[in-house]
């Protein structure tokens, strides 16, 4: 049949109701950004959703 049941990747759909307001601040820093004030961007961040052995005493 060529099918394949595969399980669902978790995501993250919420509107940002801050998202103009922080952009704006994004363009303003970017816009006065210089070697002695640089600016830096993270374009993807690890959330460690499962918690460690020692914490969870294994």
């Amino acid at each position: 049949m060529g099918i394949v049941w595969r399980r669902a990747a978790p995501t993250l759909k919420l509107p940002d109701p801050e998202y103009h307001e922080k952009m704006a601040k994004i363009i303003e820093a970017l816009s006065t950004c210089s070697e002695k004030h640089p600016v830096f961007y993270e374009d993807e961040v690890d959330i460690e959703l499962n918690q460690k052995s020692e914490l969870a005493g294994i």
